[in-house]
């Protein structure tokens, strides 16, 4: 009974710890447990793995579809030319997904979800569409700087073309001022026919129903983990109108700040210009840059421009970075155009010395015969050079 007293009485004190002993010299290190930050960026390469492997994919059902005469005229490739193709179809189609989105969860999620099959079935069924349409001698032409007359049918198609794609223009601008989606692509964008003033939190689910009305609401499907407590930053329905988020767009729609909170119309409305500005500013940036080399070359007159329909379909889909059904077509349709010219004819460069350029060689053709007589004076001794675009010269 003593010792047992004298055990409530006095408190027992913890056993000191002895000091850990140094590792050993040959003993393996221990590495830490991978972080949530190294995993979303592992994932991040993956998704744009994926998306370059689509692109591949139809480089090579092209390529089949040229085995069979669509189109016409596509291009016999070698080694070389397909390890040309491909790595250009890499670097010009990573920088095309950058630009769409598609490297992030949310962007990724919505493009490759279940219900939106049918625009990897647009994608598919356009590269062989494109290519028959190719084989119609009314359709057949060339957009070059050197006066290549064009067929009234061609002419009619181009301009239900550039009028189909300022209304897509139109419409992403319209998008990018109504959801404030960044460059990124990651807002999920409500369809044109529902009102302003219904919430959508997201475009994969029905609006939740809140048991009394709030000022804010919390996003319904945050894209990762490390998304989830900027979720709460979603949509707000205000006494002048609902809006989402719009400063600091990030992936899923969410924004780093309190931007679900009602703001006032002033602030809107530069919120709105800012999310515009994030839109088109890379966009504009890259279009610019290739229309100021194309108006000095070509209006220099040593080099003959050929604007090749793949740059023009990587510039149409470079515009869809929205989660709509709309951007989601216009994607698939000017990836798929793009990856076409691509397979059937190869990353061709833009220009070509011009035949009125100084110098070079001067294109002359012979008769039927094959044969050609020519006479060659100089006020001093000079030299000649012969070269053919098409074949050896027999000498």
């Amino acid at each position: 009974m003593s010792s047992e007293w004298t055990d409530l009485e006095t408190p027992a004190t913890a056993p000191e710890e002895a000091p850990a002993s140094p590792p050993a010299a040959d003993a393996p290190a221990q590495l830490p447990p991978p972080t949530e930050a190294g995993a979303e960026q592992a994932a991040t390469f993956l998704r744009l793995a994926a998306w370059l492997a689509l692109l591949f994919a139809g480089y090579g059902f092209q390529r089949g579809l040229c085995a069979v005469g669509l189109p016409y005229d596509c291009e016999a490739q070698d080694a070389a030319e397909v390890y040309a193709s491909l790595t250009g179809l890499a670097f010009s189609g990573g920088a095309l997904g950058w630009l769409a989105g598609v490297y992030r969860p949310a962007r990724f999620a919505w493009l490759t979800a279940p219900r939106r099959a049918y625009l990897w079935l647009v994608y598919a069924a356009t590269l062989p569409a494109y290519s028959a349409l190719s084989n119609v001698p009314a359709l057949m032409g060339s957009l070059n700087s050197s006066g290549v007359a064009l067929s009234s049918g061609m002419i009619a198609v181009l301009a239900l073309v550039g009028a189909a794609l300022l209304a897509a223009v139109a419409f992403h601008v319209w998008l990018a001022l109504q959801e404030g989606s960044s460059s990124s692509g990651s807002s999920s964008a409500s369809p044109w026919w529902r009102k302003r003033s219904r919430l959508v939190a997201s475009a994969d689910q029905p609006p939740p129903v809140d048991a009394a009305p709030t000022l804010s609401m919390q996003a319904a499907q945050p894209a990762s983990p490390s998304e989830t407590k900027a979720a709460a930053a979603g949509r707000c329905c205000c006494a002048w109108s609902c809006m989402a988020g719009w400063p600091a767009i990030r992936a899923g729609g969410s924004s780093t700040d309190a931007s679900g909170r009602c703001a006032k119309p002033s602030r809107q409305a530069r919120l709105r210009w800012r999310s515009l500005g994030l839109y088109l500013l890379p966009r504009l940036g890259v279009l610019l840059y290739f229309a100021a080399w194309f108006a000095a070359l070509a209006g220099s007159g040593s080099f003959e421009l050929h604007l090749h329909h793949y740059a023009l379909g990587w510039a149409v889909a470079s515009l869809a970075a929205f989660n709509h059904p709309v951007s989601g077509l216009l994607l698939a349709l000017g990836t798929a155009v793009f990856v076409q010219g691509a397979g059937a004819y190869g990353l061709d460069p833009f220009f070509k010395p011009s035949a009125r350029a100084p110098g070079g060689c001067l294109p002359v053709s012979s008769n039927a015969t094959g044969q050609m007589t020519c006479a060659f004076w100089g006020a001093s001794q000079f030299d000649l050079r012969f070269c053919s675009d098409t074949a050896f010269i027999p000498w």
